[in-house]
């Protein structure tokens, strides 16, 4: 259904980074400024009193880099008090923050840009972990970062592992505070073998270390083999095992992708968790090959198979953020596949898996989210996404999905707005009313050429509070969670 642009908040302005043409809608491969502390009179406030959210972004794109993902990892923070809204934004302080034009960064579609042997490889702009009283910026690469959630500074602080591959999204259970990561079991970026391994704080209480509890061996041996989104459930860690293929280096791509491109996978690796009564390690393979980019929400059904909703995706979709690619109009067959639930068998190793949203062939969508409070629980029904048609130029629509049925049963658009990933805040009764909560969503029109914060009733879809503004901000990265009180 058709909706006014909704909360508007004043967000910096932008200018855009040396590239030959303006980038699919005008808002990828563009650098934010900084301001210093916004506070803007919000009437979200009043439902949203004492909630702070953050978000990692691609904040600022120094010249020659065209690869949105790329972009060098900035915080952003919401705080509701007051009647009001404060916004705060600070580049993350790594090297390549700080000093980039000094250093030789290299990228996933970036450099090498120089011929320096101080390669700066920390950029953790994906998504943003809180674990154990710390908060840590992610990606799918050991280099995360971690900062200080008052002031947004860096903390000197390191992942300790030999593994140079980790998990952007780490499948953590909120109830127990653990948190678990997959991995490949060998510092070397080919092989066969796969590990499970528990996030834990260093005892000098500024670090994070692993603790490896399972491992397995996939039937071949793959290039940089990762785990963007690993789940988990009651009794079992799950993922779907992805790898990299070499390329011929002669193309268009800087950086990583250069040499290498996603490559469609069927294996997958589930386990037990550590202290479970059950007891499972196993590789095991579906009989569809893709690439998952998130998975929802998992849980046990009542056979004691897990239960995976998934956003599937092809070996194109990193090429897609390229400014080549960005040129041109949005290629969604190639990109995306349907979304899957499949359900794996922790005891036999059947992995069966068929369309999530079988009434809707022809909608495209990602960055799924849900009521935290109900995670990995069977009878959780509601997830959120944003969509997008296939005359779509973008993510254009936040949607329901009812996981029971199987069917969308609630979307919001607003003329030539486009969407980022929908955060869950959980309302007062949330905990027994699953969709007892608000929807937010940094967003961007193109009509006004402006950005403003979406906020919605997760169980009606009606706006919350409204405001326009014409500055700027721009598109993010996946996954951007809500901390409350912290």
């Amino acid at each position: 259904m058709q909706h006014p642009p909704t909360l508007a908040l004043f967000l910096p302005t932008v200018v855009l980074a040396s590239v030959s043409n303006e980038p699919r809608l005008g808002f990828f491969l563009k650098s934010a400024s900084i301001p210093s502390n916004l506070s803007i009179p919000s009437s979200a406030a009043r439902v949203l009193e004492g909630t702070a959210h953050f978000r990692v972004i691609p904040g600022f794109f120094p010249q020659g880099m065209g690869f949105h993902f790329d972009g060098l990892a900035t915080v952003l923070k919401l705080e509701f008090f007051d009647g009001s809204m404060e916004l705060s934004l600070k580049k993350f302080e790594s090297e390549a923050g700080m000093s980039y034009e000094k250093c030789n960064f290299f990228g996933t579609g970036t450099g090498p840009t120089s011929a320096r042997t101080n390669i700066c490889f920390q950029n953790p702009g994906v998504n943003i972990l809180p674990i154990q009283s710390q908060l840590w910026l992610t990606t799918d690469t050991n280099a995360w970062g971690r900062i200080n959630p008052a002031s947004l500074d860096a903390i000197p602080a390191k992942v300790k592992t030999i593994n140079q591959i980790l998990n952007a999204h780490p499948a953590c259970d909120h109830v127990s505070k653990e948190c678990f990561v997959q991995h490949p079991c060998t510092a070397q970026p080919m092989g066969s073998s796969v590990c499970f391994s528990e996030l834990k704080t260093s005892p000098n209480g500024i670090d994070l270390e692993i603790d490896t509890f399972a491992s397995g061996r996939m039937n071949a041996s793959a290039i940089l083999q990762h785990s963007h989104s690993p789940c988990v459930t009651p009794n079992y860690v799950v993922s779907k095992l992805d790898r990299f293929e070499l390329r011929n280096p002669f193309n268009q791509n800087s950086g990583l992708l250069r040499f290498v491109s996603q490559g469609m996978s069927n294996s997958w690796f589930i386990a037990s968790r550590p202290g479970s009564n059950h007891h499972a390690s196993r590789v095991t393979y579906s009989k569809e090959a893709f690439v998952n980019n998130h998975f929802m929400n998992c849980f046990e059904n009542d056979q004691g198979k897990v239960v995976v909703d998934l956003i599937a995706t092809t070996d194109l979709y990193l090429d897609t953020y390229f400014l080549h690619s960005l040129k041109k109009p949005a290629p969604w067959t190639q990109i995306f596949a349907p979304p899957l639930r499949c359900i794996v068998d922790p005891f036999e190793g059947d992995v069966e898996c068929e369309e999530l949203l079988p009434q809707d062939p022809n909608l495209y969508l990602d960055y799924p989210t849900f009521n935290p409070l109900w995670k990995m629980r069977p009878d959780s029904e509601f997830v959120y996404a944003i969509a997008a048609e296939g005359s779509s130029q973008w993510f254009d629509r936040i949607i329901k999905i009812d996981s029971k049925t199987q069917r969308i049963v609630d979307d919001y658009q607003a003329e030539g707005t486009y969407f980022t990933e929908p955060s869950f805040i959980p309302g007062s009764k949330a905990k027994y009313e699953e969709d007892d909560g608000y929807l937010l969503s940094i967003s961007f029109s193109k009509i006004t050429n402006s950005s403003f914060v979406t906020i919605l009733h997760a169980s009606s879809f009606e706006i919350v509070s409204q405001t326009l503004t014409t500055l700027f901000y721009p598109n993010q990265t996946p996954l951007l969670p809500l901390i409350k009180h912290l």
